[in-house]
């Protein structure tokens, strides 16, 4: 989806963990990239939860 490959493993760690294991797999120039992405999806979900968007 955004050109991260999915490790099979990734699929049995919690959120804590992948995001260690994404963090480790890529050079410090991505992080703010990975995060910034990580944040959009949450702001948008949390949008769509208080404007009772299903």
């Amino acid at each position: 989806m955004l050109g991260y490959p999915l490790h099979m493993a990734s699929a049995q760690m919690d959120f804590h963990e992948w995001l260690s294991w994404i963090l480790k797999m890529y050079h410090t120039t991505k992080h703010n990239e990975i995060c910034v992405t990580m944040w959009a999806i949450k702001s948008a979900r949390n949008h769509m939860v208080h404007k009772g968007i299903n």
